[in-house]
């Protein structure tokens, strides 16, 4: 009697579809909108600077921008990196304008010295209460 042949089944490799490119904000937007907010004494720890893409609807797409700062701590081998200001900003294509969209903005305000927008006031109620 015969016994058939095993024949090896071709194995198929795994190809990993090719990602779409994410967006970016241009770096002269981003460059003047980082003048504005970073003083110069600061200027000096940054370490890193990221623009992640989160969304794009019509035409507006949202960004994360955190700014990665480094100082170094007495007594410690490795310096502290850190987060040393993070916005959540709106990038117009068409207008290729950039707007501050991040809540709890400091203002300044003509009654009082400073006021805090995007924050609820002590008497609404938020989320849930914890009892």
């Amino acid at each position: 009697m015969r016994t058939k042949s095993k024949r090896k089944k071709p194995v198929e490799e795994y190809v990993e579809p090719a990602k779409a490119p994410n967006p970016t904000i241009p770096n002269e937007l981003l460059k003047a909108f980082l003048d504005e907010r970073i003083s110069l004494a600061d200027a000096t720890k940054v370490t890193q600077v990221v623009d992640g893409f989160l969304w794009e609807k019509d035409n507006v797409q949202r960004y994360r921008v955190n700014v990665w700062m480094s100082e170094p701590v007495e007594g410690m081998f490795c310096d502290r990196n850190y987060i040393g200001g993070s916005w959540f900003v709106h990038y117009n294509t068409k207008t290729k304008i950039l707007t501050d969209k991040t809540t709890g903005q400091v203002e300044e305000d003509k009654k009082s010295s400073k006021k805090l927008n995007g924050i609820a006031n002590g008497d609404t109620r938020v989320g849930k209460a914890f009892r």
